[in-house]
């Protein structure tokens, strides 16, 4: 347990994420990042999926998981790709709908 963690909301433009990937995606190349929580988009999840499939997950956590229901879409085929101990999906919304 930790009584504090590094959360990093990975949002804006691309010059923005570009910044954040530079100081907080392993900036001295030792293997590790410096944040513990990562916070996205499905849009930025979509847009960047090549960089942040490259990080080894302790956890992936998706939200509005009804989203997924489709194994053909974009999201799902983004998503898969990333590499993870534990994935956990949430939906409010059954997925029967």
């Amino acid at each position: 347990w930790r009584w504090q963690l590094n959360a990093v909301m990975y949002i804006g433009n691309q010059e923005a994420r570009q910044l954040i990937r530079r100081h907080e995606f392993d900036p001295e190349r030792r293997g590790e990042q410096l944040f513990d929580v990562l916070c996205t988009s499905y849009e930025i999840a979509l847009t960047d999926g090549n960089i942040l499939s490259r990080v080894d997950w302790e956890s992936l956590i998706v939200d509005e998981g009804q989203r997924l229901k489709n194994d053909k879409s974009q999201l799902f085929s983004a998503l898969e790709r990333f590499r993870a101990s534990h994935k956990v999906l949430m939906t409010g919304t059954p997925l029967q709908n």
